[in-house]
């Protein structure tokens, strides 16, 4: 049974973890990101079962206070927490390609689709990426994927008419029009 002072601190705490979440969204309408990072890391400490979270915020406000290696850190932290989560993969992959490491960002996106190839979203990032990095077949060919397999319509023709001018650069029509005709019908 709890006693009066046990009870004083559970309300202790409870007290001090509402009043961190409204100074952290306070930090954030004004701008003062270090703060911010000091509370998001109390948070982190007082809430582990939501530290995964505090560590995406952390590593956003690090982007903003253009500390690429902390932002690294906590993203890489999120991620350890739960490897199987894809969408902490892709969070970690947009940091890399906010930071501009574009090949980090692949590394990061790929382990994401291979733990959701639904994440049509993330797809589309990689593929993108892997034009800016001149790997034209490997991006046709993600394109390609998502027209076969993504249920969105403008997805489809999106992806479908990046897919066909890689194709064309590559001048690879044919191919692609013998995965795409079947589709039409």
């Amino acid at each position: 049974k709890l006693g009066a002072s046990d009870t004083d601190k559970v309300r202790g705490k409870r007290i001090e973890k509402q009043a961190l979440v409204s100074l952290e969204k306070l930090y954030q309408q004004t701008s003062s990101y270090e703060k911010g990072i000091a509370v998001l890391q109390r948070l982190s400490e007082l809430m582990p079962e939501q530290s995964k979270d505090f560590y995406h915020r952390i590593a956003e406000l690090s982007l903003k206070l253009y500390q690429d290696d902390q932002a690294v850190h906590y993203a890489t932290l999120a991620v350890q927490l739960n490897p199987d989560d894809a969408r902490a993969q892709a969070r970690l992959g947009d940091i890399y390609f906010k930071m501009q490491r574009l090949e980090s960002a692949v590394v990061q996106y790929r382990v994401a689709v291979d733990l959701d190839p639904r994440a049509f979203d993330i797809q589309v990032k990689l593929a993108g990426i892997l034009v800016d990095l001149g790997k034209f077949r490997e991006a046709e060919t993600l394109y390609r994927e998502i027209t076969k397999t993504a249920t969105d319509e403008s997805l489809v023709l999106s992806a479908a008419r990046e897919s066909i001018a890689l194709a064309e650069v590559d001048q690879r029509l044919e191919e692609v029009e013998g995965d795409f005709f079947p589709l039409v019908y």
